[in-house]
């Protein structure tokens, strides 16, 4: 019963599993499990406590944790979780999202990037404006100021990636795979390095695989 003090305790033993076999042995992956298990939600790369960040990824190696595989993983988590409320979003994965879109305009998957960036601007339509006189006394109140400076940046680097992949392909482009990141305009660089380094990891650079994805149209 999940309402009980016994289920309580069984999902607290399962997250303490998950500890040790992150911990101790560092099989990331089987920690995770143990920690959906528990209903443990996937948090910031910011907080220490996070336990999972990306799904398949071991955020407290930076280098090369936030992998395609990672991130998609994790958007499946947000598609079964939308399958019980149709609300539902899954906030720290949207800055890994736009990382995933520019991957693919990278490698020249120019319509999948552009899609991705439209479902990007819906789901940041949804976070909170930044205050013109922000109150930063309570930790609720630092954590809408956060999500809103979030929406901010994210919203201009979206805007300017939907922009070019929209120029790229009324100048005949195409969404294939022809090689386009030798020429295509990536926009953002020094911007999202100032924003995003310590937030995505390494591993910006990894080609992405074309599988279907998890983004709706």
């Amino acid at each position: 019963d999940n309402g009980s003090s016994g289920g309580d305790g069984g999902r607290r033993f399962v997250g303490q599993l998950g500890d040790a076999l992150w911990q101790h042995s560092g099989r990331t992956v089987a920690a995770q499990c143990c920690y959906l298990l528990a209903e443990v939600g996937v948090g910031n790369l910011s907080d220490s406590n996070a336990r999972i960040v990306l799904l398949g990824g071991n955020h407290k190696q930076l280098i090369r944790y936030a992998h395609d595989d990672a991130i998609r993983a994790t958007e499946l988590l947000e598609v079964a979780k939308r399958e019980v409320n149709s609300q539902f979003t899954l906030t720290p994965l949207i800055a890994y999202k736009y990382v995933y879109a520019e991957r693919l305009a990278d490698v020249g998957f120019v319509e999948m990037a552009r899609q991705y960036c439209l479902e990007l601007q819906k789901c940041l339509k949804d976070l909170p404006q930044l205050p013109p006189q922000p109150q930063l006394s309570t930790p609720q109140q630092r954590e809408q100021y956060e999500l809103s400076l979030l929406r901010r940046r994210l919203t201009q680097l979206v805007d300017v990636l939907l922009h070019r992949l929209n120029d790229f392909i009324g100048d005949g482009g195409g969404g294939g795979s022809s090689g386009a990141s030798s020429w295509f305009p990536l926009p953002g660089r020094g911007m999202l390095s100032k924003i995003g380094g310590a937030l995505w990891g390494g591993d910006r650079d990894a080609t992405p695989a074309t599988t279907t994805t998890t983004t709706t149209t």
